[in-house]
């Protein structure tokens, strides 16, 4: 059984940025250019996903699974989506800062439950185009938090995992009800000039919170993100790019564990192609919850597979 629930989880890590990826390749024209990235994202990540699935098979599967555990994160998981849905839409704090603002609470006051209710949050940001009501939204945070379960020590300390178990709950659960994702807004190539800084600072700023200061990941990444929606009023005179959004996703870079992105260069690298892939899909899954999350996972698998790669051929 543990066996299975494994593979599942491989799977929705696998399949749900493979989703996102071929929406952007049927939504967007093709162009040398984003084709070509694409393609070189699609090679790397891909060799980090068959790594990680080696590695998986000579990992022993644990005896048991503790089922009040598993029952504590897939309840704080729904918690979080929930809360986060209702900041976000009926408080109208927006997406970033309800998320964020959950995040930072759980960080501090219930670190235990902090990674479930911060995967919960992520799937909350999800659009009311696509749940207009909490029960769609509870729904996919089910989905999420079974996911979690189920994934537990499959790509550990890659930043962006559990924002990619949201996405893919809540793409089981617009299957499992009347739901449609919108479309999402096609951003311009010269958001890269903005974006790519952006993101890359964002990520090592999370990096650096968590690996050198000390802090949760949960807290590092909420933090910028409260802190990319504070600032968001004074860059908005310079661009409208959705600069918070950027930021926070590149947070989720950060999340990652120094034995996947080791030094602050490769964490600036892996932010700065979120950044890439943010603006590859953007036309696509306007509204998800868990999308930036799967835009930071692709980045640094993609990234990790590129490490991988140079292991093999030294």
């Amino acid at each position: 059984m543990l066996g299975m629930l494994r593979r599942t989880g491989f799977a929705a890590l696998a399949l749900a940025p493979a989703v996102l990826l071929a929406g952007a390749a049927t939504a967007q024209p093709d162009t040398g250019t984003t084709t070509a990235a694409r393609t070189a994202i699609v090679l790397a990540a891909g060799t980090a996903v068959v790594a990680e699935r080696d590695v998986l098979d000579a990992i022993p599967l644990a005896d048991t699974l503790h089922v009040r555990d598993a029952g504590v994160t897939v309840a704080a998981t729904v918690l979080g989506s929930v809360a986060t849905y209702a900041l976000s839409v009926h408080a109208d704090l927006g997406p970033v800062l309800a998320s964020a603002g959950v995040g930072l609470v759980a960080g501090l006051v219930v670190p235990a439950i902090a990674v479930a209710v911060y995967c919960g949050s992520f799937v909350g940001m999800a659009s009311p185009a696509l749940f207009p009501t909490p029960v769609g939204v509870a729904t996919a945070g089910l989905a999420a938090g079974v996911g979690l379960v189920a994934a537990d020590g499959v790509f550990d300390g890659v930043g962006g995992k559990l924002g990619t178990l949201a996405f893919a709950g809540c793409l089981a659960a617009a299957v499992a009800t009347p739901a449609s994702f919108p479309s999402g807004t096609a951003l311009p190539t010269s958001t890269l000039l903005v974006a790519v800084p952006v993101a890359a600072v964002a990520a090592v700023v999370a990096f650096h919170l968590h690996a050198e200061r000390g802090h949760s990941t949960v807290v590092a990444s909420a933090l910028v993100g409260v802190l990319a929606v504070a600032l968001r009023p004074a860059l908005s005179h310079v661009t409208d790019a959705p600069l918070a959004a950027v930021a926070f996703c590149a947070s989720f870079v950060g999340m990652s564990a120094p034995r996947r992105l080791h030094s602050n260069r490769v964490v600036a690298l892996a932010g700065a192609l979120a950044a890439v892939v943010f603006l590859l899909t953007s036309p696509v899954f306007g509204g998800a919850g868990g999308k930036l999350g799967t835009t930071a996972f692709v980045a640094c698998t993609a990234v990790v597979g590129v490490v991988e790669l140079q292991k093999e051929l030294r």
